[in-house]
């Protein structure tokens, strides 16, 4: 009869240690679970590349909550030893590929080592604080000195892709 005693006493104290460990657990994972770190977007890094020769930053954000559209901030610079001319800079709404916004129709001329500012507006009612993805499509030329055209314009035209993912913000005033 002792022996039966015993079983249970140590099954007990088996049953209390780890229950002790496991509601800890659950506590823990609880507060990581409502405090949003286990949120797919806590997760993703906000990022602007187009290539090594074009570093980017860049602001997403909304005028207001209710806005309809989306506007994206970029500076872009030229890592090239040479001039370029941006004639084309489209952005594209990952998940929908008929939303794009884009550069105006004069082009950005970029000489080497400098940057440019410009404000993109994408026709994309994104949430605040939501984390948006979109394509950029740039086609450039190259203005360097040994490729310029016969009456000096920029040739040879380049394109390249890139991506921008970044958390949408609410403009401060």
């Amino acid at each position: 009869m002792k022996r039966k005693e015993m079983r249970g006493q140590a099954a007990l104290e088996y049953m209390m240690t780890y229950g002790w460990a496991i509601l800890l657990l659950i506590i823990v994972v609880g507060a990581l679970i409502s405090s949003g770190a286990l949120t797919p977007s806590y997760f993703v890094s906000e990022e602007c590349y187009l290539g090594p020769n074009l570093p980017c930053n860049f602001v997403v954000y909304k005028e207001f909550a209710t806005d309809a559209n989306t506007n994206i901030i970029m500076n872009i610079s030229n890592g090239f030893p040479y001039t370029i001319k941006i004639t084309k800079l489209d952005i594209t709404l990952q998940e929908d590929s008929a939303v794009t916004g884009g550069l105006d129709s004069n082009g950005i001329t970029l000489g080497s080592g400098s940057s440019n500012q410009k404000t993109i507006v994408v026709p994309y009612n994104s949430n605040i604080n939501s984390m948006a993805r979109f394509r950029v499509d740039i086609t450039y030329s190259s203005c360097a000195r040994e490729l310029l055209g016969p009456n000096g314009e920029c040739s040879e035209n380049h394109e390249i892709s890139g991506r921008i993912v970044g958390r949408v913000l609410e403009k401060t005033q």
